[in-house]
Parts: C-alpha cells; sequence; structure tokens
C-alpha cells in the first residue's frame, strides 16, 4: 500500500482559483459532470456508471500506485475537476476537465501550473504527465501553457494512442 502523502484534505488557491479534495457530496456534481458529452468524450467516450463516479470521489490506494480527486473551484462555483496519482518511486501524473460552461477562462491553466508546480517543489515528486490524444490539438496547446513538454514517448491505451508530456 502507497503511503498517504498529505494530498488528502489539500486545498490551494491563487485567489481565484481553489483546488480542494473532493469527497461523497461532491457525487452528484460529478454525475452531472460525467453525464455531459463535453466532458465524457475526453474521458473514456461513454457516460461513466455511477460506481465510477463515485470512486472519483475518494482517494483510491492500491499496491502500485495512489489517486487523489479534487474540484476545482472559481470564484467560489465549482468549475472543474482534476485527480493526482503517483506511484511508489514519487513519479506521477495530472487528469482534469473543465465544466463546458466554465470553459476558456484560464482556468485549466491555472490549475494545472498550480498543482503540478506543488506536487514537484512542496511534495517531491520526481515527475509529473499528462497524456493527451495527439490529436487534441487544444488540450496539447494548453499542457505547453502550462509548463509541459512532448517527451517524444507515445502509448496505447484503450485502443487509443497517446503522447506522453511531462512538467518542467
Amino acid at each position: 500500500m502507497m503511503q498517504d502523502f498529505p494530498l488528502e484534505h489539500l486545498v490551494l488557491s491563487d485567489g481565484e482559483i481553489v483546488i480542494r479534495s473532493a469527497h461523497a457530496n461532491d457525487e452528484p456534481l460529478l454525475t452531472t459532470w460525467f453525464s455531459d458529452p463535453q466532458v465524457y468524450a475526453h474521458w473514456g467516450g461513454v457516460s461513466l456508471p455511477q460506481n465510477e463516479i463515485a470512486a472519483h470521489c475518494r482517494v483510491d490506494v492500491d499496491d502500485n500506485d495512489t489517486c487523489w480527486p479534487f474540484i476545482i473551484l472559481h470564484g467560489g462555483e465549482p468549475a472543474g475537476f482534476i485527480q493526482a496519482w503517483v506511484q511508489r518511486d514519487m513519479t506521477g501524473g495530472l487528469d482534469l476537465f473543465i465544466a463546458p460552461a466554465r470553459r476558456r477562462k484560464g482556468i485549466a491553466l491555472r490549475t494545472l501550473a498550480m498543482l503540478a508546480a506543488h506536487l514537484r517543489d512542496v511534495i517531491g515528486w520526481k515527475r509529473i504527465t499528462v497524456d493527451p490524444l495527439p490529436y487534441n490539438a487544444p488540450a496539447i496547446a494548453l499542457y505547453k501553457r502550462a509548463g509541459f513538454v512532448d517527451t517524444g514517448k507515445r502509448f496505447s491505451q484503450a485502443g487509443e494512442l497517446h503522447m506522453l508530456m511531462e512538467f518542467r
């Protein structure tokens, strides 16, 4: 079992954006978001079943890695979801989405940069990655602006080719 790093009750803020741990009472919000075709198009291609949505409301620990879910707030209102996962060797990654009505406000950019810097500089993660689909040009451009660079590595997951980008 992985060590419980101090992320389960994390709250980060830059004054306008807040990243806070997700919990059980966020399930209705996540149900709404994960039922939106604009969200699930990039999260497996289909609406998530309720048990998977519920799992995104709690820390997931197994023998290989730990995953922490967070709600993103913008101006005090729910704006998106981000999860951070780490392996035993202190390498990990981020996955996020912004609710469709809150997009194009700089929320994702600021969230990614804030959380990735905290994980690296405060918690001590050695490597932080994201894995967009190579044809998702808007996501790739966002990740680059947030400080991620293309590693040149590609891998297949669930039948789709992903590119690996690392936070620098």
